[in-house]
């Protein structure tokens, strides 16, 4: 049980650089200054229409996801706990910091912007390696891509368009930069999944419901011993 227990905080290192290098690469395209993540025009879409704050609009987000997947029985793992957690929690402690640069003209924004992406693209996969199981959105996007002709990043793609759109309806903030990283975004991530060699669909990712028979079970095997 011991050894199955250290296998799985084996790979914690990386999981929480992960996170970091998406917490540097949100602050980047924040930074940029011209427009919201797609992910970030939804949510503050349902600010306009629901009783919520942009963070509860974010969690209210991430938890229908979550239900969403799990229906298809792509669970939850301890990375997408993580990633609840402790995403939000970089992200503001980098912007805290303002270590960063905040780019004046419309090139030099585009490219903190384009870095911003490439950062998250890269985290993205840092922590998915881990193969501790992804954050709702990331996991979505994969369990779509498995069920689909479409790559990870098409499919993500297709997502941010749709609900930067769908954002925007309701009364969200899209700009130029909005666009760019819904579009960018997606085709960075196939390239660096494809550089290192990452395909999601033939890993083995832990999950919650996975540890615990596994756990269980390695219990009564010592029970019975």
């Amino acid at each position: 049980m011991k050894d199955y227990i250290f296998s799985l905080m084996k790979p914690i290192p990386r999981l929480m650089l992960g996170f970091l290098v998406i917490a540097l690469g949100t602050n980047l395209m924040v930074n940029s200054g011209i427009g919201l993540m797609p992910w970030g025009v939804f949510h503050w879409g349902l600010t306009n229409i629901a009783p919520l704050t942009f963070g509860q609009a974010q969690q209210i987000t991430g938890l229908v996801i979550i239900l969403v997947a799990t229906w298809y029985k792509f669970y939850p793992g301890i990375g997408t706990i993580g990633n609840m957690i402790f995403v939000g929690l970089f992200i503001d402690i980098v912007a805290n910091l303002r270590f960063l640069p905040v780019p004046q003209g419309f090139m030099a924004q585009l490219f903190i912007l384009l870095l911003g992406v490439t950062f998250f693209d890269l985290g993205v996969y840092l922590y998915l390696s881990a193969d501790l199981g992804g954050g709702p959105r990331d996991s979505i996007m994969i369990l779509f891509s498995e069920h689909s002709i479409f790559t990870p990043g098409q499919v993500k793609i297709i997502m941010e368009i749709t609900v930067a759109i769908i954002g925007f309806f309701m009364g969200g903030l899209l700009g130029i930069g909005t666009l760019i990283s819904a579009i960018t975004g997606g085709l960075i991530l196939d390239v660096i999944f494809k550089l290192f060699k990452y395909t999601p669909d033939k890993r083995k990712t832990n999950n919650l419901v996975l540890n615990y028979k596994t756990l269980r079970s390695l219990k009564e095997a010592r029970e019975n011993a």
